[in-house]
Formats: structure tokens, sequence, C-alpha cells
């Protein structure tokens, strides 16, 4: 037995050295051992602690007083919003836009009214989604603008040079249900004006008035309006239409239905005048509360996120303490930074009445390159070294995945190395078309007017950024 005892672990003694043989002549022959030492990398990684803070959404205006602000934020959307909604979290959220109405040059009515007679007018407001309660009564007033608006697409922040004390009209509605619905099913909202003034549009149509020969005759005859939340609140509508409705009637001729003779019948028809993207809109949020945002204790660990036009969350990279580990290494070592991974963790919401929703999707970018990635209209594919768009785990998670910020931060050391990098986290609306794999890329982004919000965690484990570096010896075959 003590003999078989000592074949087994002679076997077993000659077998782990013919693996370690083995080993060996396979790493000879993959050529390991021979590489030369300029064509080996080792890695290790750093932690790195970061600075957070809240600051508003405006650029020019970061000194935000206790009450209500009205920050100016770079807007694409074509929609108007209007209404207001209650949040004890973040404070209240106020939407109203002032628009013009297109008119072509020589306008008349396309439909001849009977005894030349309008029988009302109203502003339409036609609506495809909105933020808050369904069932909270609200009202919406619509005032007569007192000059043409700028071209801009910036918010508005200050309407007392362009807004009259002359209240044109004001209604009651649902969000929910607003006042009916149109053939294709998009809800709407109608504000009545007096019916003179359809009339007196009508008028001067059929007449050949100057006012209609060029949009700027018009615009000084009728600048506009400007629509705002009046009683109530619990909601903000989405307008994706804005118009001035004329309501009339006029014959129309036919056939009877067997067909067989001429009639002619009374309808109601309507001839309208449209906001288009010929002629200026300009949006106004208000916030109230932003201040409480911004004025968080450090040792809360939080930071913001609240739109439209309200907060964003300002983060500082140690980008010169980065690249001081870059030169640490010896005079005989190149050593470079190749990951540089960052996770914003938010806190979910609630799912109460009037609780915000989360931002779809988050923008990161150094703070000096907001305004103009806005106002040229760019997308993160125009600016990949620089931008990066958030992505998430999963729908609905408060959890924002950047990626690998290596490039950016590079750029930053090469460029500007005695600053560190000040990036801003901003919410954003993102359009996208179907890319060659399938895929969907973006067309658009711009600056999210939806009311959202988000409260960013940088507790322990969350305040801090891990850098992954390489290094290998100086060298080359040549």
């Amino acid at each position: 037995m003590n003999r078989l005892k000592h074949i087994i672990r002679g076997s077993l003694v000659l077998l782990a050295a013919s693996l370690v043989v083995a080993c060996d002549d396979q790493n000879n022959a993959l050529g390991i051992d021979s590489m030369p030492d300029y064509e080996k990398f080792t890695s290790f990684s750093k932690e790195y602690a970061i600075k957070w803070k809240t600051v508003s959404a405006d650029l020019k205006h970061q000194n935000i007083e206790k009450g209500t602000s009205y920050n100016n934020i770079y807007v694409t959307s074509h929609y108007g919003y209007v209404g207001e909604i209650p949040n004890t979290q973040y404070g209240r959220i106020r939407s109203e836009y002032l628009t013009q109405f297109y008119v072509p040059k020589g306008f008349k009515f396309a439909k001849t009214p009977i005894d030349d007679k309008i029988d009302s007018v109203s502003i339409s407001l036609y609506y495809t989604g909105y933020t808050g309660d369904s069932l909270a009564p609200i009202s919406v007033e619509a005032y007569k603008l007192a000059k043409p608006l700028p071209i801009s697409k910036y918010t508005i922040s200050d309407v007392s040079g362009y807004v009259t004390d002359q209240l044109l009209g004001k209604t009651s509605y649902y969000a929910g249900r607003g006042h009916g619905k149109t053939a294709v099913g998009i809800t709407f909202v109608e504000i009545p004006l007096p019916r003179e003034f359809g009339q007196e549009i009508y008028d001067k149509s059929k007449n050949g008035d100057p006012v209609f020969a060029t949009q700027e005759a018009f615009d000084k005859y009728f600048p506009g309006i400007y629509l705002t939340a009046g009683a109530g609140t619990g909601s903000i509508l989405r307008v994706q239409r804005t118009a001035l409705t004329m309501y009339f009637k006029s014959k129309e001729e036919g056939k009877t239905k067997d067909g067989k003779r001429d009639s002619t019948y009374i309808v109601t028809t309507i001839q309208q005048l449209a906001h288009t993207s010929e002629v200026p809109q300009l949006s106004r949020f208000a916030n109230e509360g932003l201040e409480r945002l911004i004025n968080t204790d450090e040792k809360d660990s939080v930071s913001y996120i609240k739109s439209p036009a309200g907060v964003v969350t300002e983060l500082t990279l140690p980008t010169k303490a980065i690249a001081a580990t870059l030169k640490e290494a010896s005079a005989d070592v190149d050593r470079e930074l190749n990951s540089l991974p960052l996770t914003l963790y938010g806190e979910p919401q609630g799912s109460g009445q009037y609780d915000l929703t989360l931002p779809g999707n988050i923008l990161l970018l150094p703070k000096d390159s907001v305004a103009k990635f806005f106002e040229k209209e760019l997308t993160e594919l125009d600016a990949p070294y620089t931008t990066y768009l958030s992505t998430k785990s999963a729908t609905g998670s408060a959890t924002y995945i950047f990626g690998n910020l290596a490039a950016m931060v590079k750029k930053q050391i090469s460029e500007k190395p005695d600053e560190n990098l000040v990036l801003w986290a901003i919410p954003v609306d993102r359009t996208t078309i179907q890319g060659r794999n399938q895929n969907q890329v973006s067309s658009s982004i711009s600056n999210l007017v939806l009311p959202t919000a988000i409260k960013f965690n940088f507790g322990e484990g969350h305040n801090k950024i891990r850098a992954v570096m390489t290094e290998r010896k100086k060298g080359s075959p040549f």
C-alpha cells in the first residue's frame, strides 16, 4: 500500500511539472516572454473626489433670489406651453407664451359668409399633451400685445414692454378633456373673443385693406397675443397649434340624397390665421423656490435638476490632479488615461398627483460650451469628444450613465492644464432618426421645456470618479 502511495504521489508531481512546462512552452510560443518592454502594458486605477453644486439654468443669471425666477434658455421647440402646476419639493412651475399669426400676402377668406357676417371668433389652442391633473379646473387668459415680437429662440423674462392690459378673452377648462376634439383626435381649448374683432378682420380682408399687404403691416395692426394662466392651478398644456378662428355660415352646393337634383345648403365654416414658423413665438417660464434648491447644505450631499429653465447640476472634475498622476511616471515610462466612467445616481420620484417626472435624457458638457451647443443646434454627434448623452440601466430608472469621459478629460488637460474641468448636466429633449444599423441616432437636441425634476445623491460611494491608467516602457522598434 505504501508503495502504491509513493507511485501516485510521484505521478502527481510529474503531472504538475509537465503542466508548468507546457504553460511556459505556450507563453514562449505566443512570444510573450520575448516581447520588448515598450510593448508590455500594465494598468492601475485611482479614485478622485469630484465637486458638485446646483446652479441656475440661465448662464447669465446665476444670482437667484427668493421668490419667483424667470430664467432664460435657448428653445427650439415650436410648441407653446401654458398653465401652472404646484410642487411642494421643487416649487411651483408656471408656463406662458407670446405669439404672432402668419398672414399670406393679400389674405382673403376661402368662403364667403352669408350676408358678410361673422358669427363668432376665438383663439383656438390645439394641444397634444399635458402635465398635471386631468381634472383640475384651470383658466387661460389672452392679452393683446403692444408691439411685434423680436425674432429669437431665447425665452423671455420680462414681458412688460410687449404686453398690454387689454384682455381679449379668457376661458376655463379641464386638461383631460378640453373643449372638444378635432376630426383627427387632437384636443382643443377655445378662448372666445368679441365678435366685432372677427367681423373687422373679414371686412378688411374683403375690401383689400393694406393691413394684409405684408406680414409687417398685419403685425402693426395686430401684433399678437400673450397667453397666460388665470385662476386655478393643476396642469400645463403642450400646445401644438395656436390659431385665430372665425366662425360663420356659408352656402354649399351639391346634390340631393338621390343624386338627381342640385341642392344648396348652409354649413358652419371656419377661417383661421395660425402661428407658423415664419413668425416669432416666445416662451416664458416661472419657477418658484429655486433658491431652496441652490442653497443646499454641502453636508446633504445632493444636487438638483429642474426643468423648464430651472436649475442644473454643475460638476467639477479634478483634471489637474489627474494630470499630476500622469506626470508622476518615471522618465522612461509612458503613462496614459484610458478610462474615466461617470454615473449619476438620482432618487426615484413619487407617484403623487403633482410629482414631477424624471428627465428622459441628460446632456453632460463643459460649462463654457453650453451656449454654443444650443445656439448652433448641435447634437452629441457633432461634438463627440466633449458632449455626452446619458443612457439608463432600465426604463424609468433614476440612474444616468455617461460612459467614458477620458477623451474629454485629456482634451482639457492638453488645452487648459491649469484649470479643473467644469461640467453642466442639463435635461434635454432628444429627437431621433433610424441610423444605418437600425439603431436610433440623434437628429436634434434642445433644452427640455417639459416640467421634470431629479435629486442626485453624492453621498458615500457616489462622490468619486475612478480613473484607469496604463503605462509602458518608452521605446520603438525603429
